[in-house]
């Protein structure tokens, strides 16, 4: 199975015009392939960040509508690999195609999984996000400062150490 996903993300980095179709196909929850295909594109994007430049509308159109928890998972850990390029690494050409439409679109999916009911990692996926995403929009910090020491307590251990080193960040950047 993990071969395949390697095998499967491989492809996707010799035939990156295939990304638009296994985005939707994601989006769609298509059974047979919207699971695997995040993890292969996922994979992809670990080697290679800029292959979803081309298709960001596709990918950010799609945040909103997915219902997969796998799915979800592996969208919100490529968001967070994106802010992280445009902002901490300053990544040229991901600054030049990240638009101030699909932060927002981020921002909002982000909030919905940190809130909703959710795996952990898809949660601390988001939470990072909107770390990063924080530093253009001024109202996400304060927000998801109250949310992390709300749910702190009941969290799973998982949820309490990446919201720790998250509270961190804030504490830091606010004084």
């Amino acid at each position: 199975m993990r071969e395949e996903r390697f095998k499967a993300a491989s492809l996707l980095r010799e035939y990156p015009d295939s990304i638009p179709i296994l985005l939707e196909m994601i989006i769609k929850d298509d059974e047979e392939y919207g699971l695997r295909g995040g993890w292969a594109l996922d994979l992809a994007l670990q080697k290679d960040l800029h292959l979803i430049l081309p298709s960001l509308d596709k990918f950010c159109d799609g945040l909103l509508k997915l219902t997969n928890e796998s799915a979800i998972r592996a969208f919100a850990k490529i968001c967070e690999a994106l802010l992280i390029a445009y902002f901490q690494k300053m990544d040229k050409p991901v600054i030049n195609c990240l638009k101030p439409e699909h932060m927002e679109t981020m921002t909002e999916a982000c909030f919905d999984w940190l809130i909703g009911d959710h795996k952990v990692a898809a949660k601390a996926f988001a939470m990072t996000s909107l770390y990063e995403l924080g530093k253009e929009y001024d109202w996400v910090h304060p927000e998801l400062k109250i949310i992390l020491q709300r749910d702190y307590e009941e969290g799973s251990a998982g949820f309490r150490s990446r919201a720790r080193k998250v509270l961190d960040k804030l504490k830091n950047s606010s004084a």
